[in-house]
């Protein structure tokens, strides 16, 4: 799913036919956040980066981190025999240490739930 948003796009149809549920549900906070920094568009039916998005989109990966992941220094210790020994020691930092800390802006005419809304009565 990422990797279709760092390289496409992300049509909530699809997402919705392939999880059983809503992108804009199930990612509300990480919408929210990347909205705030620029760095996607929310299109009625589907969302993609924008340019700026397009330039930061490693960040972007950071945002949909399961939380869990997030300070886990016990994983630095353990013997990592993947690719992913970078992702490792990224989630041994806060958060807040890669991506900061950003408060979504108040809602506005074209937030998620207006959006929400009106994908359910197309």
């Amino acid at each position: 799913m990422i990797f279709a948003l760092l390289y496409y796009e992300i049509e909530f149809a699809f997402y919705a036919s392939k999880f059983g549920s809503s992108f804009l549900e199930d990612f509300e906070s990480e919408i929210g956040r990347l909205t705030a920094k620029g760095l996607i568009e929310l299109l009625p039916d589907r969302i993609r980066l924008t340019p700026l998005g397009l330039i930061w989109h490693t960040n972007i990966i950071l945002e949909f981190f399961n939380p869990a992941f997030w300070s886990d220094t016990a994983s630095l210790s353990e013997p990592n025999w993947s690719l992913n020994g970078v992702m490792v020691e990224v989630g041994a930092q806060e958060r807040s240490f890669w991506l900061g800390d950003i408060t979504p802006p108040p809602p506005s005419p074209f937030s998620n739930a207006h959006i929400r809304e009106a994908v359910t009565h197309v």
